[in-house]
């Protein structure tokens, strides 16, 4: 709801979550799953969900640049993409 311009790319933010190029893992346990983008206006596509349980859910999902991804995630637990 406060990210519109996923409203008809549901699929792009299940891909990001079950194939991510990039996933790091924040200091309150959340898990942030990276897709590279190639020919779209951002570099990444970012979703940062949880893991309860078997299950998990999305808390969100949001664009960045190269530049912000580096700053934000050089203090972040980098994990192996599965």
């Amino acid at each position: 709801m406060r990210h519109p311009e996923f409203e008809n790319k549901i699929a792009k933010v299940m891909d990001a979550v079950s194939n991510p190029d990039e996933v790091y893992l924040d200091p309150t346990g959340a898990i942030h799953a990276l897709k590279r983008l190639i020919h779209e206006m951002s570099d990444y596509l970012v979703v940062i969900y949880r893991k309860e349980d078997r299950e998990g859910y999305i808390r969100t999902a949001y664009y960045t640049s190269s530049r912000r991804k580096e700053r934000r995630y050089k203090r972040f637990k980098r994990l192996k993409p599965s």
